[in-house]
């Protein structure tokens, strides 16, 4: 093997080596994402709860802070919460 041939491989290695590392930093990128939309949907959820019960608010907001937690649950994956 020549030294064309070995840098060719090293380059070749190197480029699966960063293409593996960027398809990782998707996936974090995306459980980070996932993880604080869920976060602003319980907030929601929480305002609204406590707006109901404790300021004699309405229960819709409630409902609709439900459906749009189980929605994003069920988009999220196979658990619910992934």
């Amino acid at each position: 093997m020549n030294f064309a041939d070995k840098a060719k491989e090293a380059a070749a290695q190197a480029s699966q080596i960063v293409q593996q590392g960027v398809a990782q930093g998707q996936t974090h990128l995306d459980e980070v994402q996932n993880r604080q939309h869920t976060g602003v949907l319980m907030r929601r959820l929480g305002e609204a709860f406590y707006a109901e019960q404790r300021e004699g608010g309405p229960h819709e907001p409630v409902v609709a802070a439900l459906e749009a937690l189980d929605q994003h649950w069920r988009a999220a994956g196979a658990d619910g919460r992934a």
